[in-house]
């Protein structure tokens, strides 16, 4: 083939023209900033591509500047408790305080109203474990803050081995005091 054609490309008049023009858009579609797939939503995201979005909101701002935004949002979402929430955990002093919200007519509950409110709650197993778990490592008097003691307490008389627990009896006074 290429005896045929070298005496053409052999020829001195050979000229190339090349000619640049600018591609045309698309008029199906509206012109866009940014060309290619479109943005998903920040809730039809996925959790790396949340995660993503958010270090680069955190890399830009402060701590409070992010929580004050969060307050914002929720407060006027209208949640006013999550609201109240996020402002607690951004003050430690705070924090640790328990709101009105948790307490059932500003009173303790007993250990069958607790148990009421837990089952109506419908907990999962796991939840309910995890929950015995953490009141089992509470020092007995948070616990008995938290869960009032249903029998008087014990006390071991002097006299006796402090060590063996068969030889405890509940408060004489205490006793006393019931019978009356």
């Amino acid at each position: 083939m290429l005896e045929k054609n070298k005496t053409w490309l052999e020829g001195a008049d050979l000229e190339f023209k090349v000619a640049f023009h600018r591609p045309q858009g698309s008029t199906s579609a509206p012109l866009k900033l940014h060309p290619g797939r479109p943005p998903i939503d920040f809730e039809n995201a996925s959790e790396k591509t949340k995660k993503r979005r958010v270090e680069e909101l955190v890399s830009e701002r402060s701590a409070s500047e992010l929580t004050l935004a969060a307050e914002i949002a929720h407060r006027k979402a209208g949640y006013r408790n999550v609201a109240k929430a996020i402002r607690s955990s951004n003050n430690p002093a705070k924090g640790n305080q328990s709101t009105s919200e948790s307490c059932v007519g500003g009173r303790q509950l007993s250990s069958d109203e607790a148990l009421a409110y837990y089952i109506d709650s419908k907990c999962t197993t796991h939840s309910y474990k995890q929950t015995r778990k953490w009141l089992n490592k509470l020092p007995a008097e948070v616990l008995d803050m938290i869960i009032p003691p249903s029998q008087p307490p014990l006390q071991v008389p002097s006299n006796l081995d402090h060590t063996d627990e068969n030889y405890l009896i509940p408060d004489s006074s205490e006793s006393e005091c019931e019978s009356d």
